[in-house]
C-alpha cells in the first residue's frame, strides 16, 4: 500500500507540472460552466488515459450556494484534444443512507497503473460533515467504481 501510495503522489506531482498550463487554461477560457452551466464544479484533476484527456472535478450538481453543506460527487469530461469536451456526468456519488459516505465526496485523487483506476477519495456522513473519512475506490473504465469494503483512515472522533 505504501508504494501505491508514493506512486500517487509521484504521478499526480508529474502530471500537475507536465499539463499545468493546459490545465489552467482550460478552467479559465472553457471552464467547465460553458460544459455544464447549471453545476458548481472545484478541485479538478486531469489524466492522460491513451488517447484521451480526463478532467475530473467535484460537483454539486447545483450552479449556486455553499458548496460545502451540499451533497458533492466526482463528475467527469473527456476530450481527444483538449478543446471540444463532452460531459460524462457523475462518475462516483456519496453512498446509501446511513453510510460512511452519506453526505458528500470530497478531497480526491485519480490514477491509473495497469489498467486500473484508483480513487482515494475522502467522505462524511450527515452526523459530522468535518470528520471526513479516507477511502480507495476501483474501476476498470473510469466510470463505474467499485465502493470500498474498508476504510483507509478514520479519524479519532475526539478530534
Amino acid at each position: 500500500m505504501i508504494n501505491l501510495i508514493k506512486a500517487l503522489l509521484k504521478f499526480k506531482h508529474d502530471i500537475y507540472q507536465k499539463y499545468r498550463l493546459k490545465i489552467f487554461r482550460f478552467l479559465i477560457r472553457d471552464n467547465f460552466s460553458s460544459i455544464c452551466p447549471s453545476q458548481s464544479f472545484w478541485d479538478p484533476l486531469i489524466i492522460k488515459d491513451d488517447n484521451l484527456w480526463r478532467l475530473y472535478a467535484l460537483s454539486t450538481g447545483e450552479s449556486e450556494g455553499l458548496v460545502w453543506s451540499r451533497r458533492a460527487y466526482n463528475h467527469e469530461v473527456n476530450s481527444k484534444c483538449c478543446k471540444k469536451w463532452k460531459d460524462m456526468g457523475h462518475v462516483y456519488e456519496p453512498g446509501i443512507p446511513g453510510s460512511w459516505d452519506e453526505a458528500r465526496i470530497m478531497g480526491f485523487s485519480i490514477f491509473k497503473e495497469e489498467g486500473i483506476y484508483y480513487l482515494f477519495h475522502s467522505a462524511s456522513d450527515k452526523q459530522c460533515l468535518r470528520q471526513e473519512k479516507i477511502a480507495l475506490a476501483q474501476s476498470k473504465d473510469g466510470r463505474k467504481w467499485q465502493r470500498p469494503e474498508k476504510l483507509l483512515f478514520e479519524p479519532d472522533p475526539r478530534w
